[in-house]
């Protein structure tokens, strides 16, 4: 399974045309990633994220993003919720707004000395359109819809190989591709992206976790040229539990 997924990693990323030539930036992500649980079934998944240009001084893109869980086992969770999104348009000075309503399907387990982690998503989104004025002055417009799956693996392999440690360093690879499905308004192209991440962590007390790590993002916007940022990213990522009593249901693993 490992090896397939290093695998799908590499085909997602190789351009689609290869003499088609990619943009590479650099950014800098900052995220933080929170799940509270209130009771034995149900919880709160909270993240905010904030993705910087290279010198840190305006954000190419804001989210916010909240939603309900439903724990159906150890293993096994469901989350719907919504996200409010600001992109940037670097050709109009500009931010434009999304809001998007997703679901969530989340499978944790442990192969070998492993914990693995499987996520598959859909999104439906709802994008503002920009529009330029005869004086130069930009205002919303209409709102285009599409939607968009997601599936999303990430694997973290500890070093301390210490289980009672309160400080656990560790390393994280994961990957999460991205297709547009029913959304020609949007992209009609139905590889959207990929994101590609190797980090180390620490993870202090079972509750925290503070990583440091490179993402390689490949696009494939409509109507433009590919695009590879390279990401300084870091997360803090937390799992509370405020149910106030010992749960049969362990609170599982926050991943971003």
């Amino acid at each position: 399974m490992f090896s397939l997924f290093l695998s799908l990693q590499v085909f997602a990323q190789a351009p689609l045309e290869p003499s088609e030539k990619n943009i590479h930036n650099q950014q800098n992500w900052f995220t933080y990633f929170g799940q509270y649980k209130l009771g034995e079934k149900w919880g709160i998944h909270a993240d905010v994220q904030f993705r910087m240009d290279e010198d840190v001084k305006f954000a190419k893109q804001n989210l916010l993003r909240a939603g309900l869980i439903r724990y159906l086992n150890p293993q096994l969770n469901l989350t719907a919720g919504y996200a409010y999104i600001n992109s940037h348009n670097a050709g109009l000075n500009a931010y434009a707004t999304e809001h998007r309503i997703w679901e969530q399907v989340i499978f944790n387990h442990r192969p070998a000395n492993l914990n693995m982690t499987h996520r598959l998503r859909l999104e439906h989104r709802f994008v503002e359109q920009l529009r330029l004025h005869m004086d130069g002055s930009v205002s919303p417009g209409s709102t285009k819809y599409g939607n968009r799956i997601r599936y999303f693996n990430r694997t973290i392999l500890d070093l301390t190989r210490k289980p009672e440690a309160k400080n656990v360093v560790y390393f994280a690879l994961q990957d999460e591709i991205f297709l547009n499905v029913a959304a020609p308004a949007l992209n009609s192209n139905v590889f959207d992206q990929n994101r590609f991440l190797a980090a180390v962590g620490v993870f202090h007390d079972k509750k925290t976790r503070l990583e440091l790590g490179y993402m390689n993002q490949f696009l494939t916007p409509y109507r433009q040229a590919n695009a590879m940022n390279h990401i300084l990213h870091v997360s803090v990522l937390q799992t509370l539990d405020f149910s106030g009593n010992k749960p049969k249901t362990p609170v599982q693993e926050t991943i971003n």
